[in-house]
């Protein structure tokens, strides 16, 4: 009588010998069972995210929380990429992630993916686009996403609307040619304006009616 085959390791021709599952799949055979494992089954197919990055293993390796494989071949814990609606604060790949912050928008992908605002959010960033300070020396960061004075000035991913300085902070400067009332930005009466220290103001008349 043919001994079965060990976990690990499967035989899909009984005349030959057992041979171990390759890396990203594995079997098991349960003690007692007289038949080993004809096939093994991919990590990949497993309900969940599993990886296995060695060959003749038992079992496969769950990815880290909030993180997802499909569409890999579930080899190797790099392939844990963050869910859409996660992120990681650090960068590091294959490792867990963390919910959003609030005023993020996080698409997932892999853990070196930074998030950008959503609208009527700003946060600091550098000349190429990227958030200052990213990525973080640790997963628990201080808050980066702040909400913009006038919500409607800020739009998704850094950007300010077109009345908007799209270099001020947090968009509170207008564009040349505009003034601002309050808190919004408005064109001047006739296209007429006087630029001072950068900031437009209308440039008024007043007619004085004498009774």
């Amino acid at each position: 009588m043919c001994e079965a085959c060990p976990s690990g390791y499967f035989n899909d021709n009984p005349s030959k010998e057992c041979r171990p599952c390759a890396a990203g799949a594995f079997s098991f055979h349960s003690p007692g069972a007289e038949q080993g494992a004809s096939e093994c089954i991919k990590c990949r197919d497993m309900p969940g995210t599993f990886y296995q990055p060695q060959a003749g293993q038992a079992k496969c390796l769950e990815c880290p929380p909030n993180t997802d494989n499909s569409g890999s071949k579930g080899l190797s814990q790099v392939d844990c990429i963050c869910r859409p609606g996660f992120w990681r604060p650090d960068g590091q790949i294959g490792t867990e992630c963390y919910e959003c912050p609030v005023g993020a928008e996080c698409q997932g992908g892999v853990q070196s993916t930074q998030p950008f605002t959503r609208d009527g959010f700003w946060a600091p960033t550098h000349t190429n686009g990227t958030i200052d300070g990213f990525p973080f020396a640790v997963t628990t960061v201080p808050q980066i996403f702040f909400r913009c004075p006038n919500a409607g000035a800020c739009k998704a991913n850094n950007t300010c609307d077109e009345l908007y300085d799209n270099d001020s902070k947090m968009c509170m400067q207008c564009n040349i040619g505009l003034h601002k009332i309050l808190s919004w930005c408005q064109g001047c009466p006739g296209g007429a304006f006087l630029t001072v220290l950068g900031v437009c103001t209308c440039a008024c008349v007043c007619v004085c009616l004498c009774m």
